[in-house]
């Protein structure tokens, strides 16, 4: 543990940093030319992969469903915010971002996967952090654009990405 945390920002870095360096660094290959969107922003991986994305000089958005929820979300470094329980959130972003966005990291998939596809430049990259039920949807648009979408689960990463993902995490 570094000397600059107090043992409960240690205690609370395990699961939600590693998670973020995973989804954004080792499986999303986020990097700084292309937009980033973090959707479900204001929880502990959010907030987590919100802060990673800064540290890494990353463009980010992000996605929150309160005020509270988007006012931590934009302190925590997200350039953009939107609320989605807004019906034309996803239009919003689509003006803001037209080409889209390159990597997303997802928070609740059952949800949000249409959306995601929808909202990713061709060749993006989706990590799906987070679903709370099985969803439906059809693989046209991640085909015609080429989309990688896989999952996260620390229980599979080695101890190579282990150690990386630590150097990563270690000066904060």
């Amino acid at each position: 543990l570094s000397d600059k945390l107090t043992f409960q920002q240690g205690a609370a870095i395990g699961v939600p940093y590693y998670t973020a360096v995973r989804a954004l660094v080792v499986k999303g290959k986020a990097t700084p030319e292309k937009p980033i969107l973090i959707h479900g922003a204001s929880g502990a991986v959010g907030i987590a992969c919100l802060q990673v994305c800064k540290a890494l000089g990353l463009k980010v958005a992000g996605t929150a469903g309160s005020e509270n929820g988007m006012k931590l979300t934009q302190k925590h470094g997200a350039e953009r915010v939107y609320n989605h329980k807004d019906a034309e959130y996803v239009q919003k972003m689509k003006k803001d971002y037209p080409s889209g966005f390159d990597v997303i990291v997802e928070m609740l998939a059952n949800v949000n996967l249409e959306k995601d596809c929808d909202l990713l430049m061709p060749h993006g990259r989706l990590s799906v952090v987070g679903s709370r039920d099985i969803t439906t949807f059809s693989p046209v648009v991640a085909m015609l654009k080429e989309l990688d979408i896989h999952g996260i689960y620390l229980k599979l990463q080695s101890q190579e990405e282990f150690g990386e993902a630590a150097k990563l995490i270690n000066p904060w």
